[in-house]
C-alpha cells in the first residue's frame, strides 16, 4: 500500500495524528462521497480537504493531518466553495448532505427498476413468475 493511499484510508477513517480525539462521525458512505466528489468536480485531494473540514477539523489541523500548509488547505477550500457556490463551510456541508441524500434515494430505488428491466417476459408482455 503507497503512503497516499495510506493517509486517504486515515482520513476515511477519522484517524487523528493530532494526538487530540474526536468523536468518528460518518455524514455520508463512500458512495455518496464519490457521487458528491464527480457530481462537482472535485479533486481527490480537495475532497480529503472537505471530508475534514465535515467531521470539524481545523484548517490548522488539517494541514497538520494531510502535511501541507495552511494556505494550501485554503486554497483547496476556495476551490471547493467556488465550484459549490457557497461562501461558509457550513453551506459546504448542507450542499454534500443535500447531494449526497440525492445518490442515497436514488441507489435504493435502483436495484428494483433494474430486476424489472431483467426479469423474463412472456409473449404477452407480462413478467414470467411474477
Amino acid at each position: 500500500m503507497s503512503l497516499s493511499q495510506k493517509k486517504t484510508d486515515n482520513i476515511a477513517d477519522g484517524n487523528v495524528n493530532s494526538g487530540c480525539s474526536r468523536p468518528q462521525v460518518h455524514i455520508m458512505d463512500d458512495n455518496q462521497w464519490l457521487f458528491v466528489r464527480k457530481s462537482f468536480r472535485i479533486s481527490p485531494r480537495e475532497m480529503d480537504v472537505a471530508k475534514l473540514v465535515c467531521s470539524g477539523f481545523s484548517n490548522e489541523e488539517i494541514a497538520s493531518r494531510l502535511n501541507i500548509k495552511i494556505t494550501t488547505v485554503k486554497t483547496h477550500l476556495r476551490n471547493v466553495y467556488r465550484r459549490l457556490r457557497v461562501q461558509r463551510k457550513l453551506d459546504m456541508l448542507l450542499m454534500f448532505l443535500e447531494h449526497g441524500n440525492r445518490y442515497a434515494n436514488s441507489a435504493s430505488a435502483a436495484p428494483i427498476s433494474a430486476m424489472k428491466k431483467i426479469a423474463p417476459l412472456d409473449g404477452s408482455g407480462q413478467i414470467i413468475g411474477g
